[in-house]
């Protein structure tokens, strides 16, 4: 069975996909297109600020009230929001890291040279392994 997920195998014809769109009304894709790439570049460049702001925006948008610090809709909209890191990486969810899972691992894919990253899903709580106790 099909994922519903596309990949488009060259930057030739990612360019003509994002003429397509830019002229059929999506340019709200589009917009989400150019934040996932400036997150990416926030987060390469370690400006935490500029990644909490993109973060934020991305799970404001795209988060119910209801569901908002949920582990696993917050896995989802940060999926949403590096959307276009998947060119470089292989993002791999609850992937198996010493004594637990580590909730995303964005793994370079083997064409590029960029750093791996980890990200740590934490509410109300430390993200040291040594430290029990609860955030206030």
């Amino acid at each position: 069975m099909g994922t519903g997920e596309v990949w488009i195998p060259n930057s030739e014809i990612q360019q003509e996909f994002i003429n397509s769109i830019e002229d059929g009304g999506w340019e709200e894709v589009i917009k989400s297109i150019n934040m996932s790439d400036e997150l990416l570049n926030a987060t390469l460049n370690c400006d935490e600020e500029k990644v909490a702001e993109y973060l934020d925006k991305s799970h404001s948008d795209n988060t119910s009230i209801l569901q908002y610090n949920n582990e696993n809709s917050l896995s989802c909209v940060i999926s949403i929001a590096y959307y276009s890191a998947r060119k470089n990486y292989t993002i791999h969810r609850e992937f198996p890291a010493g004594k637990g899972f580590a909730d995303l691992v964005f793994l370079p894919r083997s064409n590029c040279n960029m750093p791996a990253f980890i990200v740590e899903l934490k509410y109300n709580h430390c993200t040291e392994p040594d430290k029990k106790q609860k955030l206030r």
